[in-house]
């Protein structure tokens, strides 16, 4: 179920421990729909879901704004730490409520003991540790969890999305150049290209440029301002591709760094010589 939707992707995806667990329902919806935060509850009745259901689950979270993950000590499942896990060493947005198993707990009616505890654990540490590494606080209750998530949110709303820098791009105009967008977890990508004869064979090619990046938090201005960069750049790679003296491209922009350190020792050498 979806809930307060106000835009066309829902904001936090509520992932995690499911089964007969309610920390959803009991805890962080009401929070959710307090602060007027759209989410996405996957969370079925016991033994609805199928392998089925995975795709779209995908999908949904690749739609999200923000992972919540409820790795609760209500659960044995493991596959919320491994994704969890994943999600976070991919710099996507992550609220994760991690909680530590303990011999005696019941579980669906059956009692843990301290061998199946540690066993569980051992994935939990190594969930910590990634969070740990990557700068992802760590929380122990699920209302604290939500209350990060929504500040999550709140930071998300402010940020640029791919729409806002397709319509920043479609204004622009220079000469004959395309100007190209890729969307990654963290920002996005642009790149220049266009059809011209290249420099070296002097056959029509689509030439591509560098690719920049552009981080969300930027404002249109500074966007424009990256995009401009990036014409100037491109810009002087054509002049020297074009710059020759005595037929060479003395300027050259595809010169190899380890080539240009052999010909900065040679002078060095020939300049002591001659001292």
């Amino acid at each position: 179920m979806t809930g307060n939707h106000k835009k066309n992707t829902m904001e936090v995806f509520l992932g995690g421990a499911c089964g007969r667990t309610t920390w959803r329902q009991d805890i962080a919806i009401p929070i959710l729909d307090r602060e007027k935060v759209s989410y996405h509850n996957p969370q079925m009745g016991v033994g609805e879901w199928t392998v089925d259901d995975e795709k779209g689950e995908m999908l949904t979270k690749d739609e999200a704004e923000v992972l919540m993950f409820v790795v609760s000590r209500e659960t044995r499942g493991v596959a919320a730490v491994a994704e969890a896990a994943y999600l976070i060493g991919a710099d996507v947005p992550t609220a994760l409520c991690l909680q530590f198993m303990e011999a005696g707990t019941v579980i669906e009616g059956k009692t843990l003991d301290q061998y199946e505890a540690d066993d569980l654990n051992r994935g939990r540490v190594f969930l910590k540790s990634m969070a740990e590494k990557h700068g992802v606080p760590i929380f122990d209750t699920v209302d604290k969890c939500t209350e990060y998530a929504v500040e999550l949110v709140r930071r998300q709303r402010g940020c640029l999305k791919l729409d806002d820098v397709r319509a920043i791009v479609d204004e622009l105009e220079c000469k004959n150049l395309a100007f190209n967008i890729e969307e990654t977890r963290s920002g996005f990508l642009l790149w220049i290209s266009t059809e011209e004869k290249c420099a070296y064979t002097d056959v029509d090619t689509v030439q591509h440029g560098r690719k920049w990046f552009i981080a969300r938090e930027l404002k249109k201005s500074e966007v424009i301002q990256t995009i401009f960069k990036a014409v100037m750049t491109w810009q002087e790679h054509e002049a020297r591709e074009h710059f020759k003296y005595q037929g060479h491209r003395i300027f050259g922009p595809h010169f190899k760094v380890d080539e240009l350190v052999a010909l900065c020792q040679e002078r060095k050498e020939k300049a002591l010589k001659r001292s």
